[in-house]
């Protein structure tokens, strides 16, 4: 199925006030990702929701609806409300590591993951200090990671966030399962920052 998804507002665009709109193209119904909170962030699928003023550039958050819908669908993961049964992941995980932009997942097996989108590399020392706290993690292709901070459209940039995806050591074999279906797709994704989708009608 395809999504189209607009600007919530107008911009400026070769001399005239334009609409930023992008094609997207998904595997399944909507609510499948839109627990991920920073999707559809200043964008609308409800074109009555549209306002006339002059507004501000979305082409960051527009590209991060495609690579979320991206990653979701190449992960087999579907979004979730963050709620108090992650919470104890969540916070052994900050005990070891930098945290941001926490999100919730669930494996088609049931397994809870967590996605966190620090502005921090992590290396060696932390993947081994969470292992040993009971904590599995991967890193993300960065084509395939839904936050990227710090928009950058410049052919070839990188986003200044790191995308890890964890769970207790439950779910070690779904994380694998993730990690090489991510792995396959990397090579044929859109780059991070590929506007070639965004258009101004």
């Amino acid at each position: 199925m395809k999504y189209t998804l607009y600007n919530n507002s107008l911009v400026m665009h070769q001399g005239g006030a334009r609409r930023q709109v992008i094609s997207i193209d998904a595997d399944r119904s909507w609510p499948a990702y839109v627990m991920y909170p920073y999707h559809e962030l200043y964008c609308t699928r409800d074109k009555r929701a549209l306002s006339d003023a002059i507004g501000y550039d979305r082409t960051e958050w527009l590209c991060r609806s495609r690579r979320t819908i991206l990653f979701a669908d190449t992960a087999g993961l579907l979004s979730q409300n963050l709620q108090s049964t992650h919470r104890e992941l969540v916070e052994k995980a900050k005990s070891i590591v930098r945290c941001d932009h926490i999100s919730a997942w669930s494996s088609g097996s049931g397994e809870e993951l967590l996605l966190t989108e620090p502005y921090f590399e992590w290396g060696s020392v932390e993947f081994a200090a969470l292992h040993q706290i009971g904590i599995e993690a991967i890193r993300l292709p960065t084509n395939l990671s839904p936050y990227c901070g710090r928009w950058d459209p410049t052919p070839g940039a990188k986003p200044w966030t790191y995308s890890y995806l964890l769970g207790d050591i439950a779910a070690s074999q779904s994380l694998k399962n993730v990690e090489s279906r991510l792995a396959g797709a990397a090579p044929n994704a859109p780059r991070w920052n590929d506007t070639s989708g965004v258009r101004h009608v």
